[in-house]
């Protein structure tokens, strides 16, 4: 089911697009490819942040389900030299450094719908060459899916005409309980180490084993008991993976967990502290590692003419 969801100043519409089995529903809208609401049967409350109208999403800075690129995360000083030639990007953070993609990254912009039924919809957008400063015009689609046993599947697509940088994500928000401090949720994450940042959250290029660290969330604790403040790459893999389960979140309250399945070879957890509600949900945001264009041992997101960058994410709702 298609319905206009509101109009942006310069007249272009945006569309809500509803899909799911009767277990779950999962509600779309074409701004930014955003998950608006994940709904389970029997449940009163979205399992995910966002807004019913379009001004929240115009207003907020902080990408309430959106699919964010071309570069999610940070590039640090906002430039990378690709194929010996440098870049400068658009430096939307603090001035200094691009986050997200850059002001106008594809997570605030229009995408279309190009298929739809009862449990898909599938939506693209191109990114101009040049747009916030990256080489080569760039092809995105993405697919969200339902499938029984409660999951929603999200696999991304994208191409390029020139040598470029790709590193897209989802980037919901959840709080499992529906209401209050979302860090008293419990985090499983399945990594040995992650990546250790400077004061403006940019990579040092030096990994830091969670072992013996209030880091260490492989058998599971809540936020609140690491007293830690998170917007932290957990490291998953060196390489783009098969399909494998790498976090479990479960809000004790509801009875409700949630299983994230993906290829990527990261993990971004942030707290939400910078929410216009602080820590009304968090964020698990499957991913490259942060700035690895600046950082030759970490994982690659240099996509080039002829090759196709796929992943895919599977949340999965119990």
């Amino acid at each position: 089911m298609v319905a206009n969801f509101g109009t942006l100043a310069n007249g272009e519409v945006v569309q809500r697009v509803e899909i799911g089995d009767g277990f779950l529903t999962v509600s779309l809208l074409t701004y930014g490819a955003s998950i608006q609401s994940i709904r389970m049967a029997g449940c009163p409350f979205s399992l995910c942040l966002g807004f019913d109208t379009l001004d929240g999403y115009l207003t907020s800075r902080s990408y309430f389900g959106a699919i964010v690129g071309r570069v999610v995360n940070r590039i640090g000083n906002g430039q990378a030299v690709i194929d010996g030639t440098p870049h400068v990007f658009d430096r939307n953070e603090a001035g200094r450094h691009t986050l997200h993609g850059g002001a106008h990254g594809i997570g605030r912009r229009v995408w279309k719908i190009t298929d739809a039924d009862a449990r898909s919809a599938t939506l693209s957008i191109t990114d101009p060459d040049g747009a916030n400063g990256f080489p080569g015009t760039l092809s995105v689609a993405v697919r969200y899916e339902v499938k029984p046993g409660g999951i929603l599947a999200i696999s991304l697509q994208a191409e390029t005409d020139a040598a470029t940088l790709c590193n897209l994500a989802p980037h919901p928000y959840f709080n499992l309980n529906g209401a209050g401090d979302a860090r008293a949720q419990v985090l499983q994450v399945e990594a040995v180490c992650f990546l250790e940042t400077d004061s403006e959250n940019i990579p040092t290029g030096k990994l830091i084993p969670v072992a013996g660290t209030r880091w260490d969330h492989r058998t599971g604790q809540s936020m609140l008991d690491s007293g830690l403040a998170y917007d932290t790459n957990f490291c998953l893999s060196g390489s783009r993976q098969p399909l494998r389960r790498v976090a479990r979140l479960s809000g004790l309250e509801s009875g409700i967990s949630l299983n994230v399945e993906t290829t990527e070879p990261g993990l971004q957890v942030y707290d939400g502290s910078g929410l216009s509600a602080a820590y009304s949900g968090i964020a698990l945001e499957p991913q490259g590692w942060i700035d690895a264009a600046n950082n030759p041992d970490f994982p690659g997101t240099l996509l080039r003419p002829g090759a196709v960058s796929r992943q895919l994410t599977q949340l999965v709702f119990e």
